[in-house]
């Protein structure tokens, strides 16, 4: 596999991967996609989150969050 990495902020501290999982035709090119996240995350000391194309991400502001109950949290306090 071969990836390009370019980091669009300085400030950026998680990649997200997006993948189509029916492109993987045994589970030993799933394992070697693992393993090349985990090389490009050592390498730049970001975290990665691998998604399938199918997943949506919405961001959601502190009126959406609690419009659904929830509050966002400060992880770094």
């Amino acid at each position: 596999m071969n990836f390009d990495i370019e980091q669009i902020k300085p400030e950026t501290k998680y990649l997200i991967a997006r993948y189509d999982s029916r492109s993987f035709v045994s589970l030993h090119q799933h394992e070697c996609f693992h393993q090349e996240l985990k090389a490009i995350a050592k390498q730049t000391g970001l975290s990665i989150a691998a998604i399938d194309r199918s997943v949506t991400l919405e961001l959601l502001s502190d009126e959406d969050l609690a419009n659904l109950g929830l509050m966002r949290i400060n992880i770094n306090a």
